[in-house]
């Protein structure tokens, strides 16, 4: 995995964090940089993997779904940004 591939895992991952504890992306950052937010990866009944994050007295939990929809909409601004010429109107 190069450096860009493994930031953009980050991003998505934070971002999916930050939408799922109603958190914005910066607060979970500082989060995670004080020792606030814990992470665990554990399965449910059917066997799928999924992220329990705690952050003071919010918990939620996490699919890779989640973090792929996230994933998704970091390339697609990504792009956007740097004139992806998808027909969108970006103003």
């Amino acid at each position: 995995m190069d450096e860009r591939e493994m930031y953009d895992q980050i991003t998505a991952l934070v971002g999916a964090v930050a939408e799922a504890l109603e958190m914005a992306d910066g607060e979970v950052v500082a989060a995670i940089e004080e020792g606030r937010l814990g992470m665990e990866t554990l399965d449910d009944e059917q066997g799928g993997h999924f992220i329990r994050a705690t952050c003071d007295d919010r918990r939620a939990d996490i699919t890779l779904a989640d973090v792929m929809r996230q994933a998704g909409r970091h390339l697609h601004d990504h792009h956007h940004d740097h004139g992806c010429g998808c027909g969108h109107d970006h103003d």
